[in-house]
């Protein structure tokens, strides 16, 4: 019962930190560092959650992430 209770905290905790990120991503001015964040958000998450995203950074553009930031948060709620 311990290691379920464990578990279930760590992915509580897990789905509370990338959230977290999302919305600091969401809420970052800077493109730059907007592109980087999201390439390690998606870095973090589990295997099966990773998403395809675009590698030039020229096609990123805001509405992209934001919409690759809504997928993630979607799939964490």
């Amino acid at each position: 019962m311990m290691l379920v209770q464990n578990r279930n905290k760590i992915m509580t905790d897990y789905r509370t930190s990338v959230l977290q990120l999302i919305e600091d991503c969401k809420n970052e001015p800077n493109m730059d560092k907007k592109i980087q964040m999201l390439y390690h958000i998606n870095s973090i998450l589990l295997k099966p959650d990773q998403l395809q995203i675009l590698t030039k950074s020229s096609l990123l553009t805001n509405y992209y992430i934001n919409t690759v930031l809504h997928k993630i948060e979607a799939a964490m709620r």
